[in-house]
């Protein structure tokens, strides 16, 4: 998932000795900003639910999934709206209650004598975002350097199966027959870049690249790890540390097995980005364990760092009415959950205008898609959909998984334009099923001009299908400049005719 700790802080240092610094934060997304004390809360409303910063007497301790990560004395943390303040000299724990939508927040840190503020953006659930789906192979790729070699932990049936060995990760070639399978529960296999630290900012890997031949063994938490010892390999120790072992990069989730011809299907090439390193080495930490359920994995690539193809713009909130093109477009869909039988799931519900589960479509196949026909050509640079943006009551289901969106220059689209004629922007993925993944969320993407869009979901009809409750569509709006100019041009026209 993209979201993020401390969405959007940027790194900065203060010198130490009690040089203040007020820093703004804003989570995007319920979770991002966790703890949990062992003792009674300290501050805040009543009724709330015990999320925040666990906050320690002369430290702050982030939840990461390396483990607590220790920062400054925080003098105290400005809430909005309202203020929760516990004096820290007086009591040993602060704990910041958050409700379901997490909202800004300011904090004011002074650094204790010797030490220096240093912030960073850290993940919520990962640190990885999803940055492609399937494709081939790049340029770039440092796997398939002369000077890279793989290692890994072990290979299954005792290394007695050629198809599944430690240097097929690197060889190129997509497919079970040229892959990788560890012999051990979580068993892992990596890539050695040399001695010298190498810039990436970019992982990839899959099961079956092909999508014909194998969809199983892709289930389970997968660990991103990465080093600057020279030449790591089996034997390097996972430290936490880059310059002396194996230190986190960031986790990812699969949800699902992979499902053969499906376009979203687990099984496919998922290329990850993350915060640019220099290492020396990656390693992937596969679950799974052997000939019983083992994670298979045919290509471990790696690259330098890209742009993003999406930005969270927000997380909830609601639409913009007056600028929605969703709000006159022509909504259409794949197909519909038993087979229409739902009241509550409907093709017209994409686009209501209204949220929420009883406002909702929900497909009937594998990877199904919901559209909509602008009726017009736009240029386009943002889109939001959530399952149920309802603060009240709203389920957190059918909300993990793939979301492929893609866009069309072809007059009045429906769910019949050939997937020839549609060209894709770029794809999501939500790691888990949770009220941050089911409410609506806003991104941008580098305008297009396009006469539709639609959007792929994860899952299959009654049993998994994700389901959408508003799908919406903003164009860049025209520079008022430009406005009065076009008005000042049809009035002077208008004066030329009368003449």
């Amino acid at each position: 998932m993209e979201s993020r700790w401390l969405e959007g802080l940027e790194k900065m240092s203060a010198a130490g000795g009690g040089k203040e610094r007020e820093v703004s934060l804003r989570p995007s997304v319920r979770g991002l900003i966790e703890g949990r004390s062992e003792t009674s809360r300290s501050g805040g409303e009543a009724g709330l639910p015990e999320r925040g910063i666990l906050i320690l007497a002369g430290t702050c301790q982030i939840p990461h999934p390396a483990g607590l990560i220790p920062a400054v004395r925080i003098i105290f943390l400005r809430f909005r709206p309202g203020y929760f303040h516990y004096p820290p000299p007086a009591h040993p724990i602060f704990f910041l209650p958050m409700k379901r939508r997490a909202l800004p927040f300011t904090l004011l840190l002074t650094p204790l004598a010797g030490f220096t503020v240093l912030l960073t953006s850290l993940p919520a659930h990962a640190q990885l975002t999803l940055n492609a789906l399937g494709g081939t192979v790049g340029a770039g790729n440092y796997a398939t350097l002369p000077g890279t070699a793989a290692f890994g932990l072990n290979e299954i049936g005792g290394g007695t199966l050629p198809q599944h060995k430690i240097p097929n990760v690197r060889d190129g070639i997509f497919g079970n027959n040229n892959s990788w399978i560890g012999d051990t529960n979580n068993s892992f296999i990596g890539l050695n870049f040399g001695a010298t630290a190498m810039p990436v900012g970019r992982i990839a890997w899959g099961r079956d690249n092909t999508n014909t031949g194998f969809a199983d063994r892709t289930i389970g938490l997968f660990t991103v790890e990465y080093t600057q010892v020279p030449n790591p390999g089996a034997g390097t120790a996972v430290t936490g540390n880059p310059l002396t072992g194996w230190a986190s990069v960031g986790t990812m989730n699969y949800l699902t097995q992979g499902v053969l011809g499906s376009p979203l299907s687990m099984s496919l090439r998922h290329e990850w980005s993350f915060p640019s390193v220099n290492a020396t080495g990656l390693r992937l930490t596969a679950p799974g364990s052997s000939f019983a359920n083992g994670s298979c994995i045919d290509e471990l690539e790696a690259y330098t760092a890209s742009a993003p193809k999406f930005g969270l713009v927000t997380t909830g909130g609601t639409m913009d009415v007056a600028t929605n093109i969703g709000l006159t477009s022509t909504a259409f869909a794949k197909d519909l959950i038993n087979n229409g039988g739902f009241p509550a799931h409907t093709i017209p519900n994409i686009n209501d205008g209204l949220y929420g589960n009883g406002e909702s479509w929900i497909g009937n196949s594998e990877a199904s898609f919901a559209g909509l026909d602008f009726n017009g050509s736009f240029t386009v640079n943002r889109f939001a959909f959530g399952r149920d943006n309802l603060d009240a009551g709203g389920l957190t289901d059918r909300s993990g998984g793939t979301y492929r969106l893609q866009y069309t220059t072809v007059s009045h689209p429906d769910a019949t334009t050939p997937d020839a004629n549609w060209i894709t922007v770029g794809e999501l993925y939500y790691d888990h099923n949770g009220a941050d993944t089911a409410d609506r969320h806003e991104y941008s993407f580098a305008p297009v001009t396009a006469t539709g869009m639609r959007l792929f979901v994860s899952g299959n009809g009654v049993g998994s299908g994700n389901a959408i409750d508003e799908f919406e569509v903003y164009g860049i709006p025209e520079p008022a400049g430009t406005v009065l100019l076009l008005s000042a041009g049809t009035l002077l026209l208008r004066r030329r005719r009368r003449a």
